[in-house]
């Protein structure tokens, strides 16, 4: 964590120097372009371990590591300057609730060039959250209904080995109740459990 702190200042340095009148890209650019993978790949590990906080805009970034303009080096450095603000934020873990419980969510603006919409999704046990990941989804996306599907049956396949792991362990009490998975989707939710309705097969 600190020496991914440490890396504020060098980005604070040359978002300074890009905001000036130099033409785009510098001539050093391959350096600059070096350095942003490293420190992006830096976060990511950070986002893969012990903060799921910045796991959507870590994999935000991690999509312009070949081609990074001048934007980018601003987001960078706004989530460095976050990382820098809550340094002594941790996940703490309870006897209580005892639940497993998975939580779903999506990114897609209709109107976007992209047609692929982002899912991201997190497992709390304990009070701190044990599983979480944030990423592109691979299909084309027609409508936020089918993002919330893809989704949904991604924490699915989480929730299915979570399960399959905690019932192995002998620390938590067996047999394990029901995982509780929460959509924010109202209109996913009613669709899934209007009886007149048909639900189309996607493969994720």
């Amino acid at each position: 964590m600190g020496h991914v702190i440490s890396l504020y200042f060098f980005i604070s340095f040359i978002g300074s120097i890009l905001r000036a009148s130099f033409p785009w890209p510098p001539p050093w650019a391959s350096i600059v372009w070096a350095w942003l993978i490293i420190i992006i790949g830096s976060l990511q590990y950070l986002a893969n371990g012990t903060r799921p906080d910045i796991s959507f805009s870590v994999s935000k970034l991690t999509r312009y590591t070949s081609c990074p303009d001048k934007i980018h080096w601003g987001a960078l450095d706004r989530v460095l300057r976050y990382m820098k603000g809550t340094v002594s934020l941790a996940i703490y873990y309870g006897r209580f609730p005892t639940v497993l419980e998975g939580y779903s969510g999506t990114s897609w603006i209709a109107k976007n060039s992209e047609s692929n919409g982002c899912s991201g999704y997190v497992f709390t046990l304990g009070g701190g959250a044990v599983s979480w990941k944030s990423a592109k989804q691979t299909l084309i996306i027609q409508s936020t209904f089918e993002v919330e599907l893809c989704a949904l049956d991604t924490i699915g396949n989480e929730a299915e080995w979570l399960y399959g792991l905690l019932s192995k362990l002998s620390i938590v009490s067996q047999p394990l109740p029901p995982i509780v998975v929460r959509c924010d989707s109202q209109t996913t939710i009613a669709k899934w459990f209007k009886p007149e309705g048909t639900i189309a097969e996607i493969k994720s």
